[in-house]
């Protein structure tokens, strides 16, 4: 098993593709567990996906499950971060207010 930590992960785009083509061609061959944060990359490249955010695994199936998943689509669009953000926020000021 060939385990890679964000590979892509300050590369430019050509160097990309050249690293991503490369880790398709030798999963044909050695299963490869990638972690990694371009997930149209991730996409292109898995058979199986398992996507988690924040330690909590949202899918975990194929890449066409996690495509269609409303809660990544929620994620990777950014809007679960400012929900995050908001409920953070709201946590802080309800905490100031009770120990006030």
């Amino acid at each position: 098993m060939l385990l890679l930590d964000e590979p892509l992960a300050g590369l430019a785009a050509a160097e990309r593709d050249r690293v991503g083509a490369l880790i398709k061609q030798v999963s044909a061959d050695v299963p490869v567990l990638l972690v990694e944060h371009d997930i149209d990359r991730v996409f292109s490249l898995a058979d199986a996906v398992t996507v988690m955010n924040d330690g909590e695994v949202l899918v975990d199936g194929t890449v066409a499950d996690a495509r269609n998943s409303p809660r990544v689509q929620e994620v990777t669009s950014g809007r679960a971060r400012m929900r995050w953000q908001s409920t953070r926020a709201n946590r802080r000021r309800a905490k100031t207010c009770c120990c006030s």
